[in-house]
């Protein structure tokens, strides 16, 4: 049985008393669980969170929808009749469906009509946080009620990557938009088909759902550019050809994946046979002509010439690979990466260093430094980032010492403010520029020294573990790296904590302390126990005193059972936490 409680704003929430629920409670943790292993291995920041929304009939009306589990972010409570027939909240032909027909006089097509219209008014409820971006399946029917999964991620993640623009001659069938939305599409798929089977067992891996994400935009892409046949699995055939060595190098160049006589592709050489695309040698042989900015065409089946760019590249029918390096390629759209493919395992393209993030980084090195300072180095940074084979600038307060100590292993010059010509001459040697935070140049080609770290990483170069090491080793607090890799991306080392929101602690303090509502508590306490790192001796005492107010709350039962777990659980301080790692 479910209690539905109103609270204030006209938004309820559930308890959940004895019953069948105890099944839906446990789907709902083991989806967000696989939520948070797919999400959180493409960008942490995403912070996934599920809960279930339940529509239940009787006696074949529809009465207020009820929010089974997990149900805090504002689902409305008009009645069901208005959600569904309001023309704000849906479109025409979903309120006709729902209007025309009784709801429970199921064919199958009537069923998924009916059903994606559910889906439409539910997103149009729960789409109006400004925090997060959320996602429905399509509501199941099982048990007497109709239900569906909510997946919410954090909003401003979810902008910092690219999106394709949709195109007026696009087919249904062309869902897919970014990595992203594929990816949330197969999570939902995958809540879809456990719901349907009263199993509260999530069968499929992060890593195969985030693989297929990955060949089903590839897909989509290809969908959006022929309207024709293509090669079958084209994401496993890009695999295989940057796999592939010819003569011992690499693969590096581009497929342009573009219809045939296309206005956006000159001086274009016909091969007269042809070259399957599951050809792959055939294909890595070819990939050996593309330079001087000249690429592949494909039509999806066959690479049937060569050629160039010209005119505007951000065409909704104009779709890249790139291959980067051995084993790793790009899918581009225009100047967007929408993914990155790496020894078979798709992921989000690494989003490239906004000045934005520069200018909050550079000050929690170096204090007070002035914005002339801060602009100086940018520009060098910038500058950096031209060069073809990758690069390193080291900014230390400590630089001058630093080239006098180093004499022996670096190129030693007059203190120089150095302007972006002058770096893109120095960053042509390997070594890193060494600069004071000023700007000012006092070496170049410097061979960096220091011991093996644990810090560092085997998947990266020697540029970037040599940067860890200098950095550990001469344990400067006032110096920072700036690596810069082939493709144009930077690290800043050493990686400094995430800012928290200063009043984001507090808040869920503030829950245990007094919600009503096991499932918020619980929530709030997981939150914590994620981020233990950040917890001040203030906060720890403010947590502990809240554990005592939530004791008194709650009794011992099944229910609480999770509640009380974590009431046991020893919050301790951290002593690294410090002001620089929160935000107002």
């Amino acid at each position: 049985m479910i209690r539905v409680n109103s609270t204030a704003g006209s938004f309820f929430r559930y308890r959940c008393e004895e019953g069948p629920m105890r099944d839906i409670r446990e789907i709902q943790i083991k989806a967000k669980c696989h939520a948070e292993y797919i999400f959180q291995r493409l960008d942490p920041r995403f912070e996934p969170n599920v809960f279930l929304v339940g529509l239940s009939s009787k006696d074949s009306r529809i009465s207020d929808p009820q929010i089974l589990v997990k149900a805090d972010l504002l689902v409305e409570t008009p009645s069901f009749k208005k959600l569904f027939t309001s023309p704000d909240l849906i479109g025409s032909d979903a309120a006709s469906i729902l209007s025309s027909d009784p709801l429970f006089k199921i064919s199958i097509l009537h069923e998924e009509r009916v059903a994606r219209a559910i889906k439409e008014a539910i997103l149009a409820h729960i789409s109006k946080s400004r925090t997060s971006v959320a996602f429905c399946s399509l509501p199941v029917w099982t048990n007497n009620f109709f239900l569906a999964a909510i997946l919410l991620l954090d909003r401003e993640t979810c902008n910092d990557y690219p999106v394709i623009k949709d195109s007026p001659n696009d087919k249904p069938w062309l869902r897919y938009s970014s990595f992203i939305n594929a990816a949330t599409e197969e999570f939902l798929s995958d809540c879809e088909v456990t719901l349907a089977s009263t199993r509260s067992m999530i069968e499929r891996s992060s890593v195969e759902c985030i693989r297929i994400a990955g060949s089903m935009l590839t897909d989509s892409v290809l969908h959006r550019t022929f309207s024709g046949d293509f090669t079958r699995d084209p994401f496993e055939c890009f695999n295989t050809v940057s796999a592939l060595r010819y003569e011992g190098t690499e693969a590096k160049g581009t497929i342009l994946l573009v219809k045939n006589q296309h206005a956006v592709v000159t001086d274009k050489i016909t091969i007269t046979n042809p070259i399957d695309l599951n050809n792959h040698r055939a294909v890595r042989k070819l990939l050996e002509v593309c330079s001087s900015g000249f690429c592949l065409l494909s039509d999806g089946t066959q690479i049937y010439g060569i050629g160039k760019l010209a005119g505007k590249e951000q065409t909704v029918e104009l779709y890249k690979i790139v291959y980067v390096r051995h084993y790793t390629w790009d899918l581009v759209h225009g100047d967007n990466v929408l993914m990155r493919a790496e020894y078979g395992q798709p992921s989000l393209p690494r989003k490239r260093l906004l000045d934005s993030e520069f200018f909050a980084y550079v000050p929690r090195i170096f204090p007070g430094i002035d914005a002339h300072s801060l602009s100086s180095l940018w520009s060098l940074v910038q500058a950096a980032t031209e060069q073809k084979h990758g690069t390193m600038l080291l900014v230390s307060s400590s630089a001058k010492q630093e080239a006098e100590r180093l004499s022996g292993q670096s190129i030693t010059v007059k203190e120089l403010p150095i302007e972006a010509e002058v770096i893109n001459a120095m960053t042509s040697v390997d070594g890193a520029v060494l600069v004071d935070p000023y700007g000012v140049c006092h070496a170049f080609g410097v061979i960096l020294d220091g011991l093996a770290t644990e810090k560092g990483s085997s998947a990266r170069g020697a540029r970037y573990n040599s940067a860890i090491r200098y950095i550990e080793a001469r344990g400067e607090r006032e110096c920072f790296a700036v690596v810069v890799s082939e493709d144009g991306y930077i690290d800043l080392l050493p990686e400094l904590m995430p800012q928290l929101p200063k009043g984001k602690i507090l808040a869920k303090i503030w829950v245990i302390k007094n919600s009503e509502y096991y499932d918020e508590v619980q929530d709030a306490f997981e939150w914590l126990r994620k981020h233990l790192r950040y917890l001040t001796k203030d906060y720890v005492e403010a947590i502990n005193i809240a554990k005592e107010d939530c004791k008194k709350r709650f009794k011992l039962d099944d229910q609480a059972e999770s509640v009380w777990y974590n009431l046991g659980f020893d919050f301790t301080s951290n002593p690294e936490a410090d002001d620089s790692w929160f935000k107002d």
